[in-house]
């Protein structure tokens, strides 16, 4: 009698070969989702950095509204604060001032942020005050206003007010920046 072995086994080069794909698998898909999740990240702190942005923008409205009705209340010397702190051009887009590494990003000369106390606006312009972002820039952290003077017509005035973010992104690389500029007209009251 004869004994006809019809069973096969894998080799340990098959197996291992087939672990080593299964594990490049694996890593690919992680390093993807990884990368994705840094991108999603990323998009996210910009929303927020932007709706900063938009508020910082909107409170400069107002005060320069409030300015308007009275120009000798809170709001209407906020508006001259930051019509004070104008200079005749803005630092050059991108850039991030890192006074101490450690410890903030520092904001240009005559920069500003507005923050907002009870009920009122404030003015900040002390670089102290200013501390690094812990993810994505914010009011006093890693963001910043810098108004630059426009010229006059007839009595109207205008100012560009630069507003700049700068943080660290959720990836390794250089720091994330965004910046926007609006530009809003007064009259000399």
């Amino acid at each position: 009698m004869r004994i006809i072995n019809k069973e096969r086994g894998d080799t340990l080069t098959e197996v291992m070969f087939a672990t080593a794909v299964a594990a490049l698998v694996i890593v690919l898909a992680l390093a993807a989702m990884n990368r994705s999740f840094s991108y999603t990240q990323m998009a996210l702190e910009n929303t927020l950095v932007r709706q900063s942005m938009d508020m910082q923008a909107e409170m400069l409205r107002f005060a320069r509204d409030q300015y308007k009705e009275d120009p000798t209340g809170n709001d209407g010397k906020l508006w001259r604060d930051v019509v004070a702190q104008a200079k005749s051009s803005a630092s050059s887009f991108g850039t991030c001032y890192n006074k101490d590494p450690d410890q903030a990003l520092g904001m240009p000369d005559d920069s500003f942020y507005i923050t907002i106390d009870g009920d009122d606006l404030d003015v900040q312009s002390d670089t102290s005050d200013f501390i690094r972002p812990e993810t994505s820039a914010d009011i006093g952290q890693g963001l910043w206003v810098e108004a630059v003077n426009g010229s006059e017509r007839q009595g109207v005035t205008y100012l560009d007010l630069h507003i700049r973010a700068c943080w660290e992104p959720p990836y390794s690389g250089p720091y994330a920046t965004l910046g926007t500029i609006v530009r809003l007209y007064y009259e000399d009251n």
